[in-house]
């Protein structure tokens, strides 16, 4: 599966399982710096953050353990409540841990962290990684 497919299915995932569809899900904008939430409550943006390799394990062939990590951006309005950061943190932790994008293994929270607070909304980053089969034919 490729990187954007991979980052669509996390995008569609969270659409389907965040409470009431509160939010704007999507994947992280080209223009990040002019980026700001339209929706009224927030907006939850989805990034390929990159991947960890293996060392080879074959000789005719590249065969590797892929780790890839997305983060995750939580930009809400409200600190607490349903519709708040830490609400919305708990519902997409809840929502990608054990899921399994296809051709990977379930996914797993690495971190969460507090980024900043700009004119009202709340920004979180939450990191997630999973494995996969990555295999090249040596040419």
């Amino acid at each position: 599966m490729s990187t954007e497919s991979t980052e669509t299915a996390i995008v569609e995932k969270l659409k389907r399982d965040i409470p009431g569809t509160d939010s704007d899900v999507q994947g992280y904008p080209d223009d990040a710096r002019s980026f700001f939430p339209k929706h009224p409550v927030g907006s939850v943006l989805v990034q390929y953050a990159g991947s960890k390799f293996t060392e080879p394990r074959a000789f005719n062939s590249i065969t590797q353990t892929r780790t890839p990590e997305f983060k995750v951006f939580v930009l809400r309005r409200d600190l607490r409540g349903h519709a708040g950061v830490q609400g919305s943190l708990d519902a997409v932790r809840a929502s990608l841990t054990g899921f399994a994008p296809p051709g990977y293994s379930k996914m797993y929270p690495v971190s969460e962290r507090f980024l900043a607070e700009q004119n009202g909304v709340w920004i979180y980053e939450m990191k997630f990684a999973f494995e996969g089969r990555y295999q090249e034919s040596a040419g």
